[in-house]
């Protein structure tokens, strides 16, 4: 079997383990966003560097959703150099209610955000800033990741800790 092939198998593979454990909550998440979009809510999209790559594929898509609302916050896109400076900015205590006071977002909008780990201040303020003012949070984490790192927030709790769906 050629290298790629393997490739492609172990990526079916995956797929079906995400199918398998989390159809129920991607239906969740599926409904959650039509209730939103149905209902003339907004809909926002956010994570820190290589997690703000899902964030930039929501938003400004030919048949996408336009009810999806980009969050992008200085250091947080992968723009600055040096390139580490980013990882240490998402650790900011605080940061993450700065950017989420910046939005135009209220009671009953939808925010995603994507951590691989959520052990991160800033997406963890973002969703405690979030679950704060109302807002729904749908939150894109590998839980393998998440249950085996200790959380770098004040509170001592991870992303996943403030999911309306996980």
């Amino acid at each position: 079997m050629k290298i790629f092939e393997k490739y492609f198998l172990r990526l079916e593979e995956m797929l079906e383990e995400v199918e398998s454990a989390e159809s129920d909550n991607i239906e969740k998440a599926a409904k959650m966003l039509a209730e939103a979009t149905l209902g003339k809510q907004s809909v926002f999209a956010f994570g820190c560097n290589h997690a703000g790559l899902i964030t930039l594929e929501t938003f400004y898509r030919t048949g996408g959703l336009v009810t999806v609302n980009p969050v992008r916050a200085p250091g947080m896109m992968l723009e600055i150099s040096p390139i580490t400076s980013s990882s240490k900015m998402e650790r900011l205590d605080g940061y993450g209610k700065i950017i989420f006071g910046g939005l135009p977002i209220k009671k009953d909008d939808v925010l995603i955000i994507h951590s691989v780990s959520g052990r991160n201040n800033v997406p963890i303020d973002m969703a405690i800033a979030a679950k704060n003012a109302g807002v729904k949070v749908i939150v894109i984490t590998n839980m393998n990741t998440a249950t085996y790192v200790s959380s770098r927030h004040p509170s001592g709790k991870k992303l996943h800790d403030f999911a309306d769906v996980l």
